[in-house]
């Protein structure tokens, strides 16, 4: 079942004080780059978060009820795959950084599954990449 397969990982505080890009909640591929994002733009120390699993169906779920989630290329490219089988429509993005050193974002904001003749959609409108680290800011959509 897609629903329970995990895609990446995310850091929180607290239940309540989970680890942000702006308003998306940050999905990284690895535990790895979930730290050294946390290292490089985090306020307090990596050792003070908990890093838990983020699960497809959970992530699909927190879309659909208005969320933002800011995803890395390695868990993007897992949630895409399981949302194409889902029959969700995603576009591929380049995750190539300005900067060395840096990791691009791809904020997602809003799903819809598909439902009784109208047409999925992806938000395109919703889509935003940026780069994590270094120099910040909006980046064109490709």
């Amino acid at each position: 079942m897609s629903a329970e397969k995990v895609i990446g990982y995310l850091a929180m505080k607290s239940r309540s004080e989970l680890v942000c890009d702006g308003e998306a909640l940050i999905i990284a591929g690895s535990h790895a780059m979930l730290k050294r994002m946390l290292a490089k733009g985090a306020s307090d120390p990596v050792s003070s978060y908990k890093i838990a699993k983020a699960k497809f169906g959970e992530v699909v779920s927190g879309i659909e009820r208005g969320g933002a989630y800011a995803f890395d290329a390695e868990s993007y490219g897992r949630f895409s795959r399981l949302a194409r089988e889902e029959g969700i429509p995603c576009r591929d993005y380049d995750f190539t950084p300005p900067f060395q050193g840096e990791v691009m974002l791809l904020t997602v904001t809003a799903v819809s599954l598909e439902t009784e003749g109208e047409p999925a959609t992806t938000g395109n409108a919703g889509y935003g990449t940026h780069s994590f680290g270094g120099a910040r800011g909006p980046a064109p959509l490709t």
